[in-house]
C-alpha cells in the first residue's frame, strides 16, 4: 500500500496502534499556510528593521479561532533563532488581577520592587533594562484583552502602549486580538496612525485552502488516502465550520480518530458527519 500521501518523516506512525495514533491526532501541529506565513514575515521584517524612534508596530487581527495564538506559538519557536529579543504575554493569563502597566513589567523580568510600586506610568530605569536586554519588540496575545477595562484604565493602558513605540524604549508592539483591538485604538489617531493592521481572513474554496488541507493531511497517521482538498470533502468542511481554522481543524481530527476507530483508515463524509455528531463518543 502506498505512504506517499503521509509525509517522509511522519510515515512511522503508520505501524503504530490505533490508540497511539489517536494520541498523535490530538496533537497541535503548525501546517504553513499564506496567511499565517505572511503575518509571520511582515513581523519578522518590523522586529529585525533599523532601530528608529518611532518603533513600527502591528496588530494582527482576526475573531476567534481563526488561528492568532498559532501564529503566536510560531513566532516563539522562530525567534528563538534572532539576534533580537522578542518578549513575550497573554493576557488572558493572569490569575492576580494584575493591570496592564504590571503585567507587562512581570513579562519584561523587571525587578518586584518596581512593579509593586503603585504608580500609572513606568519606572524610569526601564529604559535601561530594555537596552541591557536588547529587547526589540513585545508580542502581546489576547491584545483586546488590556483595553476591555474601564475608561480611566483604558486610557492608562493606551498611554503606555503609545509611550513603549517611542522614545527612550523604541519598543515595536506586535499585538493578537479581535475586532474590538481595533476598535480600542481607533479612539486613539495618534496611536492607530503607529500601526499596521493585518487581518486574519476566514477560508473560503480557494486554492491557498485546497493546499492547507493537502498540507494537513501529509501529518495525519492514516494509512489510506483521504483527498481532504476534493470538492466534497473541502465543501463540507466549509459549510460546517463557517470557514473558522479552529472549527475546519477540530473537524479534521474528530473526523481522523472516526476514521481510526472504526477501521476505515481515511476520512470521508460519514466520518465527518459522525465527528460532528458525536466528536468525544469513539471507542478503542
Amino acid at each position: 500500500m502506498s505512504e506517499s500521501h503521509v509525509k517522509d518523516s511522519r510515515r512511522y506512525m503508520l505501524e503504530l496502534p490505533v490508540k497511539e495514533r489517536v494520541k498523535i491526532v490530538h496533537q497541535d501541529i503548525w501546517v504553513d499556510c499564506p496567511q499565517s506565513l505572511l503575518a509571520l514575515r511582515m513581523i519578522k521584517n518590523i522586529i529585525q528593521s533599523p532601530s528608529q524612534i518611532q518603533a513600527p508596530c502591528m496588530l494582527v487581527c482576526g475573531e476567534g479561532g481563526s488561528g492568532k495564538t498559532s501564529i503566536v506559538k510560531q513566532l516563539k519557536f522562530l525567534s528563538r533563532k534572532w539576534d533580537e529579543h522578542v518578549v513575550f504575554m497573554a493576557l488572558n493569563e493572569n490569575p492576580g488581577n494584575l493591570h496592564f502597566r504590571d503585567l507587562f513589567l512581570e513579562a519584561m523580568g523587571a525587578a518586584r520592587s518596581t512593579r509593586v510600586k503603585i504608580k500609572p506610568t513606568l519606572p524610569a530605569e526601564l529604559s535601561e533594562f530594555i537596552a541591557i536586554r536588547c529587547v526589540r519588540a513585545i508580542v502581546i496575545d489576547e491584545f483586546h484583552d488590556a483595553l476591555l477595562s474601564n475608561r480611566t484604565d483604558q486610557a492608562k493602558t493606551l498611554s503606555i502602549l503609545k509611550g513603549l513605540s517611542g522614545e527612550p524604549y523604541c519598543l515595536s508592539v506586535i499585538g493578537f486580538g479581535t475586532s474590538l483591538a481595533r476598535n480600542a485604538l481607533r479612539h486613539d489617531a495618534q496611536l492607530l496612525r503607529r500601526y499596521y493592521i493585518h487581518d486574519l481572513p476566514k477560508w473560503t474554496e480557494s486554492e491557498n485552502f485546497r493546499a492547507f488541507l493537502a498540507a494537513y493531511e501529509e501529518n495525519l497517521p492514516l494509512r489510506k488516502p483521504s483527498s481532504l482538498y476534493s470538492e466534497d470533502l473541502l465543501k463540507f468542511l466549509l459549510m460546517y465550520s463557517d470557514g473558522v481554522m479552529d472549527n475546519v481543524v477540530k473537524l479534521i481530527k474528530h473526523a481522523a480518530i472516526v476514521a481510526l476507530v472504526s477501521g476505515e483508515e481515511q476520512i470521508t463524509i460519514d466520518c465527518l458527519q459522525e465527528a460532528m455528531s458525536n466528536p468525544w463518543a469513539y471507542k478503542m
